[in-house]
């Protein structure tokens, strides 16, 4: 591909000083030829993602590391000298290397069975994953239909029969493409705020059918690299191509080929194919064989899943982050575990962990097979016996990753749980999600608080209890997008409203269980873009109610947070184990603007600011307190019902720095008895933010 125009050039149509409007001319040409789609049952579609290297760029950059013998040099030109060498020109005259990354073909004929092949080095995200996330991210990118879906976002095409309602038109100049005279129209929208595409027009001076187009999206499309993809694409979406990147230097090009044919797939791939792809089984095969490469597929992996795929991939150790940490009751915590890879079954899948703790001598395992028929059906079995702080679900919650050693103050209340579960989920019902569940829980208080109950003043202790319940979960969560690589659900675009309704029923006498119940809780987040680019507002908003009469333990436990790492959910300066409730209305608000006081003395700093609130309120009814029921567990050591008075702390900070680095500061604005929850300072990363 001739990269020929620049992104942010494009950004900049509307300042150049065009002489010659040209929105009469596109309306006839948009009159005369509105070029229907065809269907393309029985068809040829390829896909290819190129790494694109700047030819003068990399001999520069060959020359300079190799004359230093710099790092570079060391780590990354000697040792994918042999996988570069797969890089070649698509033409001649190309100023640029392209090296292919990923390659699918796919052959479809009427009456015939299908045929698809599949292609790539990047083993370690899966081929599958990779075609998905392309689909699902790039969306139906078809200038001339009369309107798409890209990044998620829909934009009328410039050729629409009333584009000219959002576009302005002008003749930039009369040249030749592909040895057909046209004319080159630049076109953007009429207004800056516009989500619109924004490029070239390029119109067959004999007919005025439109040969080719050369454009991009506004910067008010905010998802990046959004605002920087260049496309070329031609019509009847035979070929389409984008590059994200910089030509000068390097960048990623993927290309798209749908076109019907009725010739034999031999015969229609190889007109289709680059150099660089005809090859691309040799780079496949010489990326399995170069240490450096499996290197840095291991690294890659690493960073995205916190795993790293052993035993030729057919294993996937870790979370690596979670092998070693430490709290007040275990000790340190050593861990090991993984899970089985799509290499040994695509649709069964085993795993698990078993860790120790020094300082209470205790094994703690789990256990999971997960079975899925589709990609979007999951039934799981899991049994797991390990300590969990209460307020936190122990099939969910990440304790034992090394960032939360850093305390506050020491944990001195957990339960030994041991779960068994049988869950059946579904996902993707037009952005609908269902999960249904058996659980039996059999709880065990370790620390310094006690299941007592007090009679006449007589006090008896309850070494554990046991419950066996049933529920539903519900959520719906528009437009979301996800991929599933090694087990974890990456989410790279948040649904655009989220709710979710959890019931669960318990079964007194089933499995031991001392208890019958039903609770409920339900909520909602919104995420709102300010206008003209100023930031974003979150709001999170949530409840619940316990409908019997239950020990504390059973009640809501609001999430408290004893680490310096910020939590977005959790309350942040509550103790574990603090408040509990029956019933509850909790509320999170967050505002993040696109500006931080960095700017007045560096104005080119990315850092932003972000501040908000979040509280719970909650009285604990009658029906669930000790003082009137004596079967109840009384509340001790520290535990409190949450009172009339809302639970409430704010934040304020910066995020940015460093790029990854977010810092804020949380104070405490109602229970500020303990000095120690009232002020503190704040870590994480900024990722996704």
């Amino acid at each position: 591909m001739e990269i020929k125009y620049k992104a942010w050039d494009m950004h900049a149509l509307r300042y150049y000083p065009f002489t010659q409007p040209a929105d009469t001319f596109m309306q006839q040409v948009i009159n005369q030829n509105h070029i229907p789609i065809e269907e393309t049952t029985g068809h040829y579609e390829k896909m290819a993602i190129d790494w694109v290297v700047n030819k003068q760029f990399l001999a520069n950059e060959i020359n300079r590391s190799t004359a230093k013998q710099n790092l570079i040099y060391k780590h990354i030109l000697l040792p994918y000298n042999a996988w570069l060498g797969y890089a070649r020109s698509i033409r001649e005259d190309s100023p640029n290397l392209n090296l292919t990354l990923f390659l699918s073909e796919h052959h479809s004929k009427e009456n015939q069975p299908n045929h698809f092949s599949v292609q790539t080095p990047l083993e370690w995200a899966g081929t599958e994953n990779i075609q998905y996330y392309l689909d699902e991210w790039l969306g139906e990118v078809d200038i001339w239909k009369e309107q798409s879906e890209v990044f998620f976002t829909v934009i009328k095409s410039p050729l629409a029969k009333d584009a000219g309602k959002i576009y302005r038109y002008f003749f930039s100049s009369r040249i030749e493409t592909d040895s057909i005279p046209v004319y080159e129209i630049a076109f953007f929208p009429q207004k800056p705020r516009d989500t619109a595409f924004e490029g070239y027009l390029y119109i067959s001076v004999d007919n005025l059918i439109p040969v080719k187009a050369v454009f991009t999206l506004n910067p008010r499309v905010k998802k990046s690299p959004a605002k920087t993809v260049l496309f070329t694409q031609t019509p009847q979406k035979k070929v389409m191509q984008l590059i994200v990147g910089d030509e000068i230097t390097m960048g990623l090009q993927a290309e798209q080929v749908r076109v019907q044919e009725n010739n034999p797939p031999d015969s229609t791939s190889s007109g289709y194919l680059s150099p660089a792809q005809k090859e691309i089984s040799g780079l496949v095969e010489e990326a399995r064989h170069t240490r450096a490469y499996l290197n840095l597929q291991n690294t890659i992996s690493l960073a995205l899943t916190d795993k790293i795929g052993i035993f030729n991939n057919y294993l996937n150790f870790g979370p690596i982050t979670q092998m070693l940490s430490y709290n007040y009751m275990e000790g340190i915590r050593l861990r090991t575990g993984g899970f089985t890879s799509q290499n040994l079954s695509k649709q069964i899948t085993a795993g698990g962990y078993l860790a120790y703790g020094t300082a209470d001598n205790r094994w703690k395992y789990r256990g999971d097979l997960i079975f899925t028929p589709h990609s979007t059906n999951r039934l799981q079995f899991t049994y797991l016996n390990d300590l969990n702080i209460p307020g936190y679900n122990a099939l969910e919650y990440k304790r034992d990753q090394i960032f939360y050693s850093l305390t506050k103050y020491n944990t001195v209340n957990m339960s030994l749980q041991k779960i068994g579960q049988l869950s059946y989920e579904m996902e993707k019902l037009k952005w609908y999600s269902l999960k249904l569940h058996a659980k039996y829980i059999y709880d065990q208080p370790l620390g310094i608080v006690k299941y007592e109950t007090m009679n006449n003043e007589t006090s008896a202790t309850v070494n554990d209890i046991t419950t066996t319940e049933v529920g539903v979960s519900f959520r719906f969560s528009p437009k979301e997008r996800y991929v599933r690589i090694k087990e974890q659900r990456l989410v790279f675009r948040s649904p655009d409203v989220d709710f979710w309704f959890n019931h669960r029923i318990g079964f007194k006498g089933i499995f031991g269980s001392d208890y019958n119940y039903h609770i409920t809780d339900a909520g909602v987040f919104k995420s709102f873009d300010l206008p003209a680019d100023v930031g974003s507002f979150k709001v999170r908003v949530s409840g619940g109610k316990v409908w019997n009469t239950v020990p504390f333990p059973l009640l809501f436990i609001p999430a408290g947070n004893q680490t310096y790492i910020f939590d977005n959910k959790n309350y942040n300066l509550m103790r574990f184990y603090e408040f509990t409730t029956d019933r509850f209305v909790a509320g999170n608000t967050e505002l993040q603007m696109n500006w931080s006081p960095v700017k007045l003395f560096r104005p080119k700093s990315a850092m932003k600011t972000q501040g908000g609130i979040k509280a719970i309120y909650g009285p604990l009814s009658d029906a669930n307190n000790p003082q009137l029921h004596p079967e109840l567990f009384v509340f001790n050591h520290g535990v409190e019902p949450l009172g009339e008075k809302p639970y409430a702390e704010a934040h304020i900070g910066l995020s940015g720095i460093l790029k990854y680095v977010r810092v804020d500061y949380v104070y405490r604005l109602t229970y500020r008895n303990d000095y120690r929850t009232r002020g503190s300072l704040l870590f994480s990363l900024a990722l996704g933010m």
